[in-house]
Order: structure tokens, then sequence, then C-alpha cells
């Protein structure tokens, strides 16, 4: 398990089940949310303090600043919050202030923006590619109550997804994951829960997976579909199985 040491500035990694952590990143200062990975395995850090995007592989173990600040690529970052990144290595960057999704192609010399989400979002926060369109993308808005699936270039979500089960809406949704058949699991920072959507029936009313002891911040699953979300208040990782 890879977690983003927030204030700390690097990232530490942690065997499941146990409470021993080793720091994997040099300690740059960074202000980490997100970290994912691509399929070669290289590892995307953001740094919404300092404006830019670090890459982790094993040929530059200290990392690479692949976007923003510090970067060869044209293009400012003002405030990176959620990434993602496609089979073809195409990166996706949220900037939470300028509140647009940004991507840069393998190879490109310069950020593209992809979609504008000021007229919906307060504080844009993770990114999550769909399963099912090559053009879609879910954004989740940490200062509002919703997260949307929006399409690039689109000026409009294509849906919403905001109402749960017990009438009480999202509220500052933050990190997002898909399970296997492409159903939503949404990290409800504001109301300590984790809250599954059923996208594979077109569902937009959301079920409570799981009360959380402490502001869940984002979340992962195992491959026995075990959930963990890491609690931003407590500083714990917190288990959940599911089935």
């Amino acid at each position: 398990m890879y977690l983003s040491a927030h204030t700390l500035g690097y990232v530490l990694k942690s065997p499941l089940n146990y409470t021993n952590r080793t720091q994997t990143t040099p300690k740059y200062g960074d202000h980490i949310d997100y970290i994912i990975f691509d399929n070669n395995g290289d590892m995307y850090t953001n740094d919404h303090n300092d404006g830019l995007v670090r890459r982790f592989s094993s040929n530059s173990p200290n990392g690479t600043i692949v976007a923003g600040t510090g970067s060869s690529v044209s293009g400012t970052l003002k405030k990176p919050f959620g990434l993602a990144i496609d089979d073809n290595f195409t990166l996706y960057i949220c900037d939470s202030n300028t509140k647009k999704i940004y991507k840069l192609e393998q190879n490109a010399s310069a950020l593209v923006q992809v979609i504008d989400t000021s007229s919906y979002t307060k504080t844009p926060s993770a990114i999550l590619l769909s399963m099912n369109s090559s053009d879609e993308i879910y954004v989740s808005d940490e200062g509002g109550t919703a997260v949307y699936l929006w399409k690039f270039n689109s000026a409009t979500p294509t849906t919403t997804y905001t109402n749960v089960e017990n009438g009480v809406k999202l509220s500052g949704p933050r990190g997002m994951k898909l399970d296997a058949d492409g159903n939503l699991y949404v990290a409800d920072k504001n109301n300590l829960r984790i809250v599954m959507f059923c996208t594979s029936t077109n569902s937009t009313n959301g079920t409570i997976i799981a009360q959380v002891p402490s502001t869940p911040a984002d979340l992962a699953f195992d491959s026995q579909m075990n959930l963990y979300t890491i609690g931003s208040g407590s500083g714990r990782v917190y288990k959940f199985e599911l089935y």
C-alpha cells in the first residue's frame, strides 16, 4: 500500500496488515494528495503547493517533473490535485484553482485543456477515467456536494451523482475508485462514509457502504475487494471487508 504523507512531503509504502512503513520517494516537501500508477508501474504524484506533477520509475527513482513548474512542458498548473492516466500513457490532471482538467499525451510538449468545470464545481479534486468510454472522466467536487461524469470538450456533465439512500447528499466528495463491474465508490469526506453508486445499472442514487471513524480522503481495494480508506483527521488506514 502506498500512502501520501501530505504535509511530510513524500510517499510511504506499507505491506498490508503490517504497521511498518518505509519512505519510497525523496522528501521534496511536496503536498501530495493523490498517487496513481501507469501500466509500466511508474508512479505519479501531485504537488498542489508548488504546482507540479512528478513521475517516479526504475530509471528515475528520485522523480522527474513531468508537468507544471520545473518541467519542459508548456502550460501552467496553479493547484494540481487529482491525476489519472490511460492505457496510452496520456496523463490527466485536475487543476483545483482553475477548475479545469488538462491532458498531457506521451511525449507531448504542452498541456491541453479537455474540460472546464468552473460553472459546476467549487473545488474539483479527484479524477477517475470511465471504464465504459475513452473520452469520459469522473470529477469529484470536494468543495461541493457532487461527483460528475464528464465527456471531454463538453460544456456540461453527462451525469451528476449527489443523492444517497438516507437523503443526506454527498458533502465534500474526494477520492474515487471503480470496481470490476464499473460501479463507483466515493470517499464522502464530510459525512464520514464511503458511498457506492451502481453505475453498472445507471443508478444515480448512492448506497452507504461503510461509516468511517475519521474523514476519509481516498480509498483503494485489494484483490479480495477489501476496502481501505485513509482517515485524514486521524492519519490511520481503515479496512472494511465488503463481501
